[in-house]
């Protein structure tokens, strides 16, 4: 019985460890997935601070991140306010997220207008897009609606319960116009 028991206490301390390893290989490869080219760059520590905010939560603060080389300076401010953050004194945290964020800037196409012997330049008359198929104007558009995704990354949650909230409130049996 004794090498039973000992057998038993070895495949279990077995178990323990490769759970943990195994566990530890997740969170590393969900973090490299996240921060993309952005994990090379950065050192141990910082990775152990991304590491500690996605299994904490706040994946969010990661949404959209820039490539490599844009913004490195902020997302190291970033790293350093989340470190705080981790250890109870932060505050600032979300401001220093929305510092890292890039928004699109559409480009300028200056296009003059007359009207009633008036003549205007607009620089941005190519959004105008009344068919809504022109593929820049899309594709611009698309880069706008992924930034206010990760904007608004950390009100997901309430986003969601107040949809649904309104959507319950709203009667779909209605069958005739309201009189």
């Amino acid at each position: 019985m004794p090498q039973n028991r000992q057998a038993t206490a070895v495949v279990g301390a077995a178990g323990v460890v490769a759970g943990y390893v195994l566990g530890r290989a997740a969170n590393t490869f969900q973090t490299r997935k996240m921060l993309g080219s952005n994990y090379k760059w950065m050192s141990k520590e910082e990775r152990r601070v991304a590491q500690s905010l996605i299994s904490h939560g706040q994946q969010h603060v990661f949404k959209a991140w820039p490539k490599r080389g844009v913004n490195d300076d902020a997302k190291r401010r970033l790293l350093t306010v989340a470190a705080s953050y981790l250890q109870g004194a932060g505050s600032g945290l979300e401001d220093a997220r929305l510092s890292v964020l890039v928004p699109p800037t559409p480009t300028k196409q200056p296009k003059e207008l007359v009207t009633h012997n008036d003549t205007r330049t607009d620089d941005y008359y190519w959004l105008r897009d009344d068919a809504r198929k022109d593929p820049a104007v899309l594709s611009y558009l698309k880069e706008e609606n992924a930034y206010t995704a990760a904007a608004m990354a950390d009100t997901q949650q309430l986003q969601d319960t107040l949809y649904t909230e309104m959507r319950a409130r709203i009667q779909e049996e209605d069958t005739s116009v309201a009189t």
